[in-house]
């Protein structure tokens, strides 16, 4: 049975950086003009969810923000459903904090008082950076990760993720981060919600074994698999979870939907 409704990983299935990948703009259409329920999901940190569909627009993917679901977006509603009005501490770059402050969060850089310790990307984190949220995450602030990513990739390359220092601050503190991003069921869950659809009729779209895959499976989701971006072959091939379906990319997405 096809699904109804679609979860699409932007990096790696829609683009690499800012390289459209070859029939994304189509498979977009074909889903908006279909009719078919769907949101790009991502697990990105370093740009609030309107400068990602802007970025993506001037790439030629028109999709709007409405359309997207971030972890920073997932992140800011979970900690207003928890606590509203909350002050954190975000460890991540550029203009995500915006996320944070639509959703009525007092975000800050400074080592003062706050309800939770957030990390996200951020290629400028310092030593110092890392001691103010130890001490902060020491002292009672909740710890949360947007996602405990291994590896991102760019045009030049793979690089490590916020799972890098994610880890650490754990082992350090004592202290295990409540991971919102993928492969965790609650940006899945709350994706969902957001999409009006239910886990049984719904598939992820994704580049990662590990965290679209894996994480859309554990989530009751029908996971499809595309072999660009970190698609590796092997990796799957020795897995015990397994993809639903293989596509080459998300240009075939189209003609498998009406085969």
């Amino acid at each position: 049975m096809k699904p109804k409704a679609f979860l699409i990983d932007i990096d790696g299935v829609l683009r690499t950086e800012s390289v459209v990948m070859p029939g994304a703009a189509e498979a977009v259409r074909f889903l908006r003009e279909s009719g078919i329920p769907h949101l790009f999901v991502s697990n990105g940190t370093r740009s609030a969810r309107d400068s990602v569909a802007r970025k993506l627009n001037s790439i030629g993917l028109e999709i709007s923000d409405k359309e997207m679901f971030t972890a920073p977006v997932a992140t800011a509603d979970y900690i207003k459903s928890v606590k509203p009005g909350a002050r954190v501490f975000l460890i991540t770059e550029g203009d995500t904090r915006r996320d944070f402050e639509k959703a009525g969060i007092k975000v800050t850089k400074e080592e003062e008082p706050v309800d939770f310790v957030v990390a996200g990307y951020d290629r400028n984190l310092t030593y110092d950076t890392l001691s103010a949220a130890f001490r902060l995450i020491r002292n009672g602030a909740g710890f949360i990760a947007m996602n405990v990513d291994r590896t991102f990739e760019r045009e030049d390359g793979m690089f490590p993720a916020p799972g890098l220092y994610v880890k650490g601050l754990e082992y350090c503190t004592g202290r295990e981060a409540l991971v919102i991003g993928k492969p965790n069921r609650t940006l899945f869950e709350m994706a969902l919600r957001e999409l009006g659809s239910g886990p049984g009729e719904t598939a992820m779209v994704g580049d990662s074994l590990e965290v679209d895959i894996i994480g859309a499976k554990n989530s009751g989701l029908m996971a499809i698999m595309v072999k660009t971006g970190s698609y590796d072959g092997e990796a799957v091939r020795k897995s015990e979870v397994k993809p639903d379906v293989v596509l080459n990319s998300i240009k075939d997405l189209p003609g498998w939907m009406k085969g």
